[in-house]
């Protein structure tokens, strides 16, 4: 298969040890896959502002350089692609919609396999991939710690547990491509699709006067604005680890409802039982926990490590996403 390359500076990053490198040094032209998605739409012009050239796929038909490969190509195809890039930053993934095992796992866990493979053989110094707090199943008692046991409970949480498994695997063969492991809990902002857009479809409903029954639904969850994503992303870049990022504050469903313009009266506090109960006999089990049963990610020591904290807060963000749904 022919490799494309397309671009200006394909100069390698300046000589001397990794450790005296700040992460941007160490990553100055980056991979993004899954570019047209809604976290990487977000994530390369803030790849640009901070002065990193971005390489996409070329069926991602976005301005700039691409790399003529994709999901099927060969780890040697990708191992000459990548010479000329320093950090790769891997969204692909199929996350919400219905795919077989087959495809599940050739996208999910085999994919990021390979290119982390060529990674190492082309000498990129830095890999972020995007796992996910479904590692862990859909309900915690307390919040999660980075070394806590993987409990996933549906198809697209076990493909990010065993991609995560495989890529550490590797990781010991080439230890000089740092492979930074982010598990985002629900992501939301601008543009946002698949769970969250429910629920902004539901807020909706409640500020035109439809009472919703989510007054009791006051579970603490994990949450990350895109915007607060994108930042980690890019702080993981020649980092190594795996790391848990969020918000500042949990929030509830009820607290988000209140955010999004929700006025409490709307709010019906219907009992817990009762919605579970309802829920259950209708075949939506799971929607019951994503809405009363609590899921949180422990975040500081991950922060420490990357140099990251989240700069805008969840009121910022979801005031950001009530003024695009009323324009």
């Amino acid at each position: 298969m022919q490799t494309i390359i397309d671009g200006q500076d394909q100069s390698s990053p300046a000589d001397g040890p990794l450790e005296e490198r700040s992460a941007a040094e160490c990553a100055r032209r980056i991979l993004v896959t899954g570019a047209t998605g809604f976290i990487g739409t977000h994530l390369i012009p803030r790849l640009r502002a901070r002065g990193h050239e971005v390489v996409t796929l070329s069926r991602d038909r976005l301005t700039g350089p691409a790399i003529d490969l994709d999901a099927d190509s060969s780890r040697e195809d990708w191992a000459r692609g990548l010479e000329t890039i320093q950090g790769i930053i891997h969204l692909a993934a199929i996350a919400h919609r219905a795919a077989d095992a087959d495809e599940l796992e050739q996208v999910n866990v085999r994919w990021p396999l390979t290119l982390f493979e060529a990674a190492g053989e082309a000498g990129v110094t830095g890999f972020v991939f995007v796992s996910s707090i479904k590692v862990f199943g859909d309900v915690s008692a307390r919040p999660f710690r980075v070394d806590d046991p993987h409990a996933p409970d549906d198809a697209y949480g076990r493909s990010k547990s065993r991609a995560e498994a495989g890529l550490e695997e590797r990781q010991r063969s080439w230890p000089q491509t740092r492979l930074a492991v982010l598990r985002p809990p629900l992501v939301y902002g601008p543009g946002v699709k698949a769970n969250f857009h429910a629920l902004l479809r539901w807020a909706g409903r409640g500020r035109r006067g439809i009472p919703l029954p989510f007054g009791a639904a006051r579970a603490p969850r994990s949450v990350i604005s895109v915007a607060n994503l994108c930042d980690a992303l890019i702080a993981g870049l020649g980092r190594s680890g795996v790391f848990h990022c969020a918000d500042a504050g949990d929030l509830s469903v009820h607290d988000m409802m209140r955010m999004l313009g929700v006025p409490g009266p709307r709010l019906i506090p219907l009992p817990v039982w009762l919605m579970r109960g309802a829920l259950t006999l209708s075949g939506h089990s799971g929607v019951f926990d994503r809405l009363y049963r609590p899921l949180q990610l422990e975040c500081e020591p991950s922060q420490h490590t990357l140099g990251w904290m989240p700069a805008q807060s969840s009121e910022d963000a979801l005031a950001e996403l009530l003024a695009e749904s009323n324009s």
